[in-house]
């Protein structure tokens, strides 16, 4: 009789673990397909200039590799995860090798930090960029025109 109720508690101690282990783990991010946002850089003497320095194009693929459209230039790489946010390495520039570009183009070459928002979407941050500000990208239900 002993013995069962010590089977028995150890029965409900073990699915209490595996419950517990599958809540922390909770739902993962789908980083993948075509995201979109803008800057909205006010209009200078060229609306469509502005407009496009502004744009942020991104296609994140399932075997942890992105393409980029930022300020008019294309733009490939890996993605790394860690600790719920996404980093992005750009490897070529212009389908040019980061190592083959000028010095000061690797210099501000730094990864760029996605991060999930409450709300589906993904605040892409480009600490090398030109505006070192969040920009908000929403998950396209297609690949967008012009690129990317």
């Amino acid at each position: 009789m002993i013995a069962g109720i010590i089977r028995s508690i150890s029965a409900a101690t073990l699915l209490a673990l595996v419950l517990m282990m599958g809540e922390g783990c909770g739902p993962t991010f789908q980083w993948e397909g075509y995201w979109r946002g803008n800057r909205n850089l006010p209009a200078g003497s060229d609306p469509v200039i502005s407009r496009t320095l502004g744009d942020v194009k991104l296609y994140m693929d399932p075997n942890n590799q992105f393409r980029l459209v930022k300020e008019g230039i294309p733009m490939t790489g890996s993605v790394r995860f860690e600790d719920a946010k996404a980093y992005l390495k750009i490897e070529t520039r212009l389908n040019t090798p980061m190592d083959k570009e000028p010095p000061e183009v690797q210099a501000a070459n730094k990864e760029i930090v996605l991060t999930p928002q409450q709300d589906g979407t993904i605040s892409f941050v480009d600490p090398g960029g030109f505006d070192a500000e969040p920009v908000i990208l929403k998950r396209q239900a297609k690949q967008p025109s012009s690129g990317s």
